[in-house]
């Protein structure tokens, strides 16, 4: 089962790995998406999609 912040979360990374895509830094897409700093939005990144930012920019 997920919580609801969780599932918050999750809402979140989907909509960053767009702007990822669209060729944002992470430091932009951390700071747009509301995560306190560049760090905690790859910790999180990296528990929902299994890899760091990093790692899936240079998948695309």
């Amino acid at each position: 089962m997920l919580t609801p912040h969780r599932y918050l979360l999750k809402r979140r990374i989907e909509k960053a790995t767009h702007f990822l895509n669209q060729g944002d830094t992470i430091a932009q897409v951390a700071y747009l998406f509301g995560f306190s700093d560049q760090s905690h939005f790859t910790h999180v990144f990296k528990q929902i999609k299994g890899m760091t930012p990093k790692q899936f920019i240079n998948n695309l």
